[in-house]
């Protein structure tokens, strides 16, 4: 049974999604649902405008080793990217309630000018 997951975004590949500025990126509408699962599937969705190509990495447990499965996400124009899993992923309701924990923290985040001229030629790339 699959129960944890990492994406993985791979930037400044093929296409240049490229944005004079943060404030130009592509917002999605409504709320972003970063997982929603079911014993059917599991449905993942991040917010990466910047990103050329992003992979979801399953594994088995938390503490990495092998990916057991790797799944290619598809872009929107909103510059959200989604993929879904099938079968029940036994174990993954846990991890998410732990993520959103974890990103209720930064909830007061944001990107600012000056952090920005900090990353890999001021574009966000690392």
């Amino acid at each position: 049974m699959l129960g944890f997951f990492c994406f993985q975004s791979l930037m400044g590949l093929a296409r240049n999604y490229d944005y004079a500025s943060p404030e130009a990126y592509p917002v999605p509408a409504g709320t972003l649902q970063e997982m929603t699962y079911s014993r059917a599937s599991t449905a993942f969705q991040l917010w990466a405008p910047t990103a050329q190509r992003v992979e979801l990495r399953l594994y088995h447990t938390a503490t990495g080793g092998r990916a057991a499965r790797t799944v290619q996400m598809k872009r929107s124009t909103d510059g959200t990217w989604h993929a879904t899993v099938k079968g029940d992923m036994d174990g993954i309701k846990a991890l998410e309630k732990r993520l959103l924990a974890q990103n209720a923290e930064h909830k007061d985040w944001e990107c600012t000018e000056e952090m920005m001229s900090l990353t890999k030629e001021g574009k966000a790339l690392y």
